[in-house]
């Protein structure tokens, strides 16, 4: 953990705070109570005239709606701090006179990354609020005088276990143009593709291939009265080749980002769903409630290809079984048989 602005921010943090890959990079994982960072520099100085400017990619693992601090620079009860209530997250400033200005944000509970914005221009009198590409808020703050606190700004973790991102703080105000930039180009950046190089797309019908098997799509065999699925490397020409479709916990979604939570679905006479048999198998169920939830991750080297897994194992390709290469979820991820694409 460090300052890369060149301007010897003093940074002291707990040292069981773990790197994650977050968005686009690593992004600090903070999940034990009361950890913390703290940024010291005399240019956080808090005052009449200081403008600044503080945003960060944010992705909320906690389900409390517990009043928890996640960000801020405050003394004696005057400076500014952004903290979690009620499943969303509330920016609050208070001078030295009580002068306050709260402003309630959108829900971050939702186990996705958002993009935070916040922008004090003292020049114009104005705060600027933005979570993702959206401005939630834009509110006067001619009545907040000096918010003297200290020259410290602390990131804390007092419930909610966090990822936190790209952490920038600059001593001037920012606009809705730079927000935009800034914003749509990690995003770009954390997108999954399909075999084509175009974003995957949630409720968009795909075929399913393995890296190795480039050639040979996924079908289903029905064995026992379930249903699995397998390449075909029989040269059966019955089988049906099967159509997937991913489908997002959060129902605003378009595209597939790294990282994302999904329901795996099948297109049959009926639409079917994922779920992992005893065996490790990938099997087809007709309740949607009872599917697996998996996450979609990209191959940082094979930017066409995709990682699935489920509570921590990988969805793969079994070796050779009699007929059929079974998908299965398990932690072989040799062979590039845990790799796939999207056609």
């Amino acid at each position: 953990i460090g300052d890369a602005s060149g301007k010897n921010t003093s940074i002291e943090y707990s040292k069981d705070i773990g790197l994650v890959y977050g968005i686009n990079s690593d992004a600090l994982y903070l999940n034990g109570s009361n950890q913390s960072i703290s940024f010291s520099n005399d240019f956080f100085e808090n005052g009449l005239t200081n403008s600044f400017s503080i945003y960060f990619w944010l992705r909320n693992l906690g389900k409390d709606t517990i009043k928890s601090k996640l960000i801020g620079s405050k003394e004696d009860n005057c400076g500014w701090e952004i903290y979690f209530q009620d499943t969303g997250l509330v920016f609050n400033m208070i001078d030295s006179n009580g002068n306050e200005k709260n402003i309630y944000l959108s829900d971050v509970s939702n186990n996705s990354w958002h993009y935070i914005t916040i922008s004090v221009d003292r020049l114009k009198e104005q705060l600027l609020i933005f979570i993702d590409d959206n401005l939630v808020a834009n509110e006067s703050i001619k009545e907040i005088l000096n918010i003297y606190s200290s020259n410290t700004i602390s990131l804390v973790n007092e419930n909610n276990p966090i990822y936190v991102e790209g952490l920038s703080i600059l001593n001037k105000p920012t606009t809705s143009q730079e927000v935009l930039s800034n914003y749509f180009k990690v995003l770009n950046n954390s997108y999954i593709r399909d075999s084509s190089e175009e974003r995957l797309e949630y409720n968009k019908t795909y075929q399913l291939y393995n890296y190795v098997f480039s050639e040979n799509p996924i079908y289903e065999i029905k064995q026992n009265n379930n249903i699995y699925l397998t390449i075909n490397n029989t040269n059966n020409l019955n089988l049906q080749v099967s159509k997937f479709k991913l489908l997002s916990i959060n129902p605003n979604k378009q595209y597939v980002q790294k990282l994302d939570e999904v329901i795996i679905s099948v297109l049959d006479n009926m639409e079917k769903y994922i779920d992992i048999s005893e065996d490790n198998r990938l099997q087809l169920i007709d309740n949607k409630n009872n599917a697996k939830k998996m996450i979609i991750s990209n191959d940082i080297f094979i930017s066409n290809c995709l990682i699935i897994s489920y509570n921590g194992k990988y969805i793969c390709l079994s070796m050779k079984d009699e007929n059929h290469n079974w998908m299965i979820c398990n932690n072989d991820m040799s062979k590039y048989l845990y790799l796939w694409s999207f056609k």
